[in-house]
């Protein structure tokens, strides 16, 4: 590595503030860490992170498509609320067109049990499901994704103005991550090309 010019992506530690406590219902764990789908469009994951630009902290709300790890939608915004996770599932709805039961899976924030959050997804016919508080592992593959997103492009770059960083968030998880990244769990396909094989006609 040395003699190639090659360095291994080095991570941070972001402190993070919780979520403060809320008195919503939340949804049982259905997703119970089976992350093996084998169609599109049956399990979406979630979550929120945080991000410091030179303007102040942004965040940034994801919906993955788990079978194939396709970034199904994202939003970013100055405050971490329900119109932040709203916004990004409702840009995914609004793509996908997804088919009744489809499982959405975030944690139990209360961006993602609050109201009208719920009243969006059950409008459209989705079941929640949440991972148990202090349970990264049970939305493994967001977890992961998140750290890949950071690792990848956020430490690799200078985040100036927000409109700047929004730019480069959408250039990362457009044209880099969905079309070109390779993954793992899908046979080292890309999201995209994962989504043409499996779209194929038998």
């Amino acid at each position: 590595m040395r003699r190639e010019g090659i360095r291994a992506a080095r991570t941070k530690q972001v402190r993070v503030p919780p979520d403060p406590a809320h008195d919503h219902p939340v949804a049982p764990n259905r997703l119970t860490r089976n992350f093996v789908v084998a169609a599109l469009d049956r399990v979406w994951l979630a979550d929120i992170t945080q991000l410091m630009t030179k303007d102040g902290v942004l965040y940034v709300a994801v919906v993955m498509d788990l079978c194939s790890r396709m970034i199904v939608g994202w939003v970013t915004r100055v405050q971490r609320d329900g119109w932040l996770t709203m916004a990004a599932v409702e840009m995914a709805i609004g793509w996908r067109r997804p088919p009744p039961e489809l499982t959405h899976h975030p944690d139990q924030g209360g961006q993602y049990a609050c109201p009208d959050y719920v009243a969006v997804i059950a409008r459209h016919g989705i079941l929640a499901s949440m991972s148990p508080p202090g349970s990264p592992i049970d939305n493994a593959p967001m977890e992961s994704f998140i750290k890949t997103f950071k690792v990848e492009h956020v430490y690799e770059n200078d985040l100036a103005t927000r409109e700047e960083t929004e730019a480069g968030i959408a250039e990362y998880i457009q044209s880099f991550y969905n079309c070109r990244r390779r993954h793992s769990a899908p046979g080292y396909l890309s999201p995209a090309e994962c989504e043409k094989q499996l779209r194929k006609p038998s």
